[in-house]
């Protein structure tokens, strides 16, 4: 028993590098700009008292402040009194500018948490609309606020590397946020296959027959043998399977790239025949975080490997060891080599360009390059 406490203790409160977090902060980032994009074109309906959910709907939806013993604990509402339609659409337009801020990694500590708070006013300002995927991305950035993830894969990083205030080399944290969202990851799954299991049709294996008949969830063409039996009993059970193994198995290493594979098939399907927005996306981008960073560059390492024959190398002045460094962090498939050398010409950047992910910056920041350019 001793043996197992130290194990989970050493799983959930060890240190590592952040890159996980970091690829994670990135793809929430992208999904947030989306969901808040789609508000912003509809904020009238959904944000202001002409619309369909005006404040007393969601007094009424939410009813009264959660207790925590004695005390009642206020939902976090900022547009709780605010009646003006253009404070709301400033709101939510703010919220899409947070939104490109985190997935670039630019103040990424104080954006993280102005950006929960945003997301967490909209949905306690308008909880009528809420679906899963809404939950889903509160919890994720409200997960990336008290985590170190502008320490990796950031602009926030790039500029402290040029400006040496960073020293070049691998970061070490602790990555109990990281551990906190495989966990809640799979209190998700826990609670689906919970539900699931206890409704009936789930049981006898019909239940995915009945949201393939429901207007409102059409999306993609989809073969109608998919829709009918023997298949329906394959991905009803196979859901069924698919989550529970979330739970359990995924946590086995040499199980897990398997059952990631299988749950992202599963969430692909759903994504495809079925008009959820962002839910499947937001669920893929969470299963980053159940590798670790030296998996991560190890692949990265392969991926550049088999790309070789497209490596070239950039000839630049003489520049100091941060601005070095910080220009060959955008370079994660090392597939472009810096050598010394006059400024590029526009075909060896635009060549930099296809092969490296961050190369876009070269002639923007360098001063030197700039003049080249």
């Amino acid at each position: 028993m001793i043996k197992l406490y130290r194990t989970i203790d050493a799983w959930l409160f060890a240190w590592g590098s952040p890159v996980p977090l970091g690829l994670l902060r990135i793809a929430v980032g992208f999904l947030a700009i989306f969901n808040q994009l789609l508000l912003t074109f509809q904020y009238r309906e959904w944000f202001t008292e002409n619309g369909f959910t005006p404040r007393w709907v969601a007094i009424l939806w939410l009813g009264d402040y959660p207790k925590l013993g004695p005390v009642e604990v206020p939902r976090i509402d900022l547009l709780s009194h605010v009646t003006d339609p253009r404070i709301s659409f400033a709101f939510v337009a703010v919220t899409v500018v947070l939104s490109v801020l985190l997935m670039l990694g630019l103040w990424t500590k104080p954006v993280s948490i102005l950006l929960a708070l945003g997301i967490t006013t909209l949905q306690h300002r308008s909880p009528a609309i809420l679906h899963g995927g809404d939950t889903v991305i509160r919890l994720l950035v409200i997960y990336l606020a008290f985590s170190p993830c502008g320490l990796a894969c950031s602009v926030d990083r790039l500029i402290g590397l040029w400006k040496g205030k960073i020293a070049p080399g691998p970061v070490v944290v602790p990555l109990w946020t990281q551990r906190v969202i495989q966990i809640n990851l799979a209190i998700i799954y826990l609670t689906t296959v919970w539900i699931k299991w206890g409704g009936s049709q789930w049981r006898n294996g019909q239940a995915t027959w009945y949201p393939s008949r429901l207007q409102e969830f059409e999306r993609f063409w989809v073969p109608e043998f998919m829709r009918q039996f023997p298949m329906v009993w394959v991905t009803t059970y196979g859901t069924i399977l698919v989550e529970f193994a979330m739970v359990s198995l995924v946590f086995y290493r040499p199980y897990r790239k398997y059952i990631l594979a299988m749950a992202v098939m599963m969430h692909l399907y759903i994504e495809y025949s079925m008009n959820i927005p962002l839910f499947s996306w937001l669920m893929i981008c969470q299963y980053i975080c159940f590798y670790d960073a030296d998996e991560i560059r190890g692949w990265a390492g392969r991926v550049g490997q088999r790309l070789s024959r497209w490596r070239v190398q950039l000839p630049l002045p003489d520049q100091k060891p941060g601005e070095m460094a910080a220009i060959e962090a955008t370079d994660p498939f090392d597939l472009v080599t810096l050598v010394p050398g006059d400024s590029p010409s526009p075909r060896q950047l635009r060549q930099a360009w296809f092969r490296s992910p961050g190369a876009w910056w070269l002639p923007i920041i360098p001063r030197k390059l700039k003049r080249s350019t």
